[in-house]
């Protein structure tokens, strides 16, 4: 059962000193060629962090059923795009944000393994300003480099890495990254996969926010989502629910019967 394999796949991560306590987790089938035991992917993030970032939505009286980190929405991104024709290939996928990154491989539209980097684009120090391109950029690719080592591979090991970021002139910052490792990387920046004639009349506000929406249009299409923090809630609500259904069901019969 679910439940079963989710607190499998709890236990094996706490085995392996990954805190778990306080954390909301979810698992999806990842690609497994063992016939008798199934490989998942598992996905965490703080209660207390989600909670507050949530509760913006909730004080507004948005119902959340679906949360995402970074990483699950890299993947829902991913799984958006039509031309990736090899299955064995690994693709690298950065969320590059003001003030945090996000990494990604992901084969054959599942998420392998992520990483989440406490920096951004945004210089933390001073005024806030954007950081150098050229800063970014040799920032990122140690870090990739880095990623990719401790993953098992490297860069030679990637096919593509695709960055999604709200940084201006994203283009610019690209070109001395894929000097950097020696890599194709993509800026996701322009329409491709989305149908222009759907956006409002001021559809170029739209097209010049694209680059900071696109990650959150994709995770938002992808419905029902593989992974969703909120999943173990909804299901443990969801048989609570039925079972006070069973009882005064069972009640009524017991008293017609009577």
């Amino acid at each position: 059962s679910y439940e079963t394999m989710r607190g499998e796949a709890m236990a094996a991560l706490a085995a392996a000193g990954v805190a778990t306590r306080g954390m909301l987790v979810d698992i999806a089938p990842a690609l497994s060629r063992d016939a008798t035991r199934r490989s998942v992917v598992v996905a965490l993030a703080s209660s207390p962090a989600v909670r507050a970032a949530m509760q913006p939505l909730v004080d507004a009286g948005i119902r959340v059923r679906t949360v995402m980190t970074p990483a699950i929405a890299l993947g829902a991104l991913m799984r958006a795009r039509r031309d990736r024709p090899d299955p064995d290939a690994i693709d690298a996928f950065v969320a590059l944000d003001e003030t945090a990154t996000s990494i990604a491989l992901i084969k054959s539209g599942a998420l392998v393994v992520a990483r989440a980097l406490s920096w951004g684009y945004i210089d933390s120090l001073g005024a806030r300003q954007p950081r150098r391109r050229e800063d970014i950029a040799s920032r990122l690719a140690d870090d990739l480099a880095d990623f990719f080592h401790a993953a098992g591979g490297s860069a030679a090991s990637v096919r593509q890495v695709s960055i999604a970021s709200g940084l201006p002139e994203l283009r610019s910052m690209t070109v001395p990254l894929m000097e950097r490792l020696d890599l194709e990387v993509e800026p996701l920046d322009s329409l491709f996969g989305i149908d222009a004639s759907q956006l409002p009349p001021n559809g170029t506000d739209f097209q010049d926010r694209l680059p900071e929406l696109r990650l959150a249009w994709a995770a938002a299409a992808e419905w029902p989502a593989p992974l969703n923090l909120l999943r173990a809630r909804h299901r443990s609500r969801s048989r609570s629910a039925l079972s006070r259904a069973a009882v005064v069901a069972g009640m009524a019969a017991g008293w017609g019967i009577g």
